[in-house]
């Protein structure tokens, strides 16, 4: 007694053949890639750190915490959040920002000002005197000179790929493939 069994493997055949063609072009996935590492990133910022390893960023420094407005850390006017994009590479994506201070809240630094004179404005406030904006009108201006310093900027690592964007990185590739797969792409 003989027994033939015939599997009919075009199926298997035709789903490899569309993983193959998914893994040819894997723009789709580098897209989907720039797009979770972008909102990563905003969200980073917005929360004011962990850095991508998790450890929290350096406050502010006393002096400085008093100039501002209230916004957090890295987030002054916004202009650094609203210009970082993502971009395709030959192999890979990158996410950055075109802006000039971007690398120095990245890593780190040392900003060297030269001497410089300024004027200034200033107001009363009951027995205090403070800085005026210009639409003061009773302020005095008043000229100062700003000897040469320097401003250290601790690293407030922003960027980088962090545990969770790991596994959601797997999952989107994951998602990604099934539709190949599934001929959804």
């Amino acid at each position: 007694m003989q027994i033939e069994i015939k599997i009919d493997a075009s199926q298997v055949v035709n789903g490899l053949g569309k993983l193959m063609d998914a893994m040819k072009d894997t723009r789709p996935i580098r897209r989907a890639i720039g797009e979770l590492l972008l909102e990563s990133t905003r969200e980073r910022i917005r929360a004011q750190g962990p850095d991508p390893d998790g450890n929290s960023w350096q406050p502010l420094s006393p002096t400085y915490l008093l100039t501002k407005k209230g916004r957090g850390m890295l987030r002054e006017s916004n202009s650094l959040i609203e210009t970082l994009c993502w971009q395709l590479t030959d192999d890979g994506v990158v996410v950055g920002s075109n802006k000039p201070y971007a690398a120095i809240h990245q890593l780190g630094g040392v900003i060297r000002k030269k001497a410089s004179t300024k004027t200034i404005r200033l107001r009363k406030v009951g027995n205090q005197t403070r800085f005026a904006k210009k639409s003061h009108k009773k302020a005095r201006e008043m000229t100062v000179k700003v000897g040469e310093h320097t401003i250290h900027i601790p690293a407030r690592p922003y960027l980088g790929v962090s545990e969770a964007d790991k596994s959601e990185i797997i999952l989107v590739t994951k998602e990604i493939l099934e539709m190949a797969l599934n001929g959804q792409i």
